[in-house]
């Protein structure tokens, strides 16, 4: 009974504030070591936050228990006409605290990438890739970053078995020595070994080094990410690529325009004409590089541009799909009217 009551006290919010706000700070402060990405991963959409090998409570945890916290003592407390505005405050914080546990499972980001007169509805992930495997019309996908050295990968259609030789979330490549394996294509002078996270998530080379074992045999071969590269093996073809998915609608860029500063090659806005068409109908809008659209439950960016200057350039459109994205706003909307609410009943309270 104690520790219900601990568990709904003010007390335990004293607590967790401090915790919540030396997080902030830390994941703040990592992303310029780390990048973004990594840093947000780590300290703010984690379970359990490791430091020097000790496991402490991670954001998502304390979220939880906030919420619990919150909840509990709002249920059991004795709301009255008067205080109708706390009531309001607490219910728009608990609000915030739901979307923010559950955005990182519900929401994901990409990019589209696009020429003038084009369209397409693909969107690549910056950071999630897939090891696949092809044989006969069969395809199996493996999460590259669930794959480590010296694993193994068996399927009982395959007449062969796949070892993980080398593996990296962001490889630096060297010139391979001499090695007990038989590597074929670049492998055979290519070694790949691991090397510290770069700041922007999408500039990771990631790649992998594996040997196909068949009939006493065994071929090593060498992928990375930034290469395209099928290796055909037999009926089998095995592939590094980032991951891709159907969006629901179409983009088709009318128009790329870059605007430069003055007597000057260097850019200062970026803007994409874009046509958008999904089952209710189409609309034209452009996109710059402060000034996003919205679709559905995704928004567009305008992220960057691939060969500005030549005869035609592609546009890269930053897409972040999140269902919630709405959430955050109306949860801070009732803490501001209970806020005023509550201000107004104690002006009434003095007089």
């Amino acid at each position: 009974m104690k520790i219900l009551t601990f568990i709904k006290s003010p007390k335990l919010f004293t607590i967790l504030a401090p915790c919540f706000m030396v997080y902030l700070v830390l994941g703040t402060l990592a992303q310029k070591y780390i990048g973004l990405h990594e840093a947000t991963g780590i300290y703010f959409y984690g379970w359990v936050l490791w430091m020097h090998g000790i496991p402490l409570p991670g954001f998502l945890s304390l979220s939880v228990v906030l919420l619990i916290n919150l909840t509990l003592f709002s249920l059991t407390q004795n709301w009255k006409q008067k205080t109708y505005g706390l009531m309001l405050m607490h219910v728009g914080v608990i609000g915030l605290m739901l979307s923010m546990i559950f955005t990182p499972f519900w929401s994901k980001e990409g990019y589209i990438s696009i020429k003038t007169g084009e369209q397409t509805n693909t969107l690549t992930s910056y950071f999630e890739k897939n090891f696949i495997v092809k044989l006969a019309d069969q395809t199996w996908s493996f999460d590259h970053k669930t794959l480590s050295k010296g694993s193994l990968l068996t399927d009982k259609k395959w007449p062969f078995e796949i070892r993980i030789l080398e593996h990296c979330k962001n490889c630096k490549i060297s010139m391979r020595g001499e090695s007990k394996y038989n590597f074929e294509g670049m492998g055979q002078n290519m070694s790949l070994s691991p090397q510290a996270l770069e700041l922007k998530a999408e500039e990771n080379l990631s790649g992998l080094s594996f040997s196909v074992i068949q009939k006493n045999q065994e071929k090593a071969y060498t992928l990375i990410d930034a290469v395209p590269l099928s290796i055909h093996m037999d009926e089998a073809s095995f592939q590094l690529v980032k991951r891709m998915e159907a969006l629901p609608f179409t983009v088709t860029l009318n128009r790329f325009k870059k605007t430069n500063y003055s007597a000057t090659e260097m850019a200062k806005a970026y803007l994409s004409d874009i046509t958008v068409k999904d089952e209710t109908g189409s609309k034209r809008a452009a996109i710059e590089m402060n000034s996003p659209l919205s679709i559905g439950d995704y928004t567009l960016y305008q992220s960057s541009v691939i060969g500005s200057n030549s005869d035609t350039p592609v546009s890269v459109l930053a897409a972040v799909h999140n269902p919630l994205k709405e959430a955050p706003y109306f949860a801070t909307g009732l803490i501001a009217f209970g806020l005023l609410a509550h201000a107004l009943q104690k002006g009434r309270h003095k007089k």
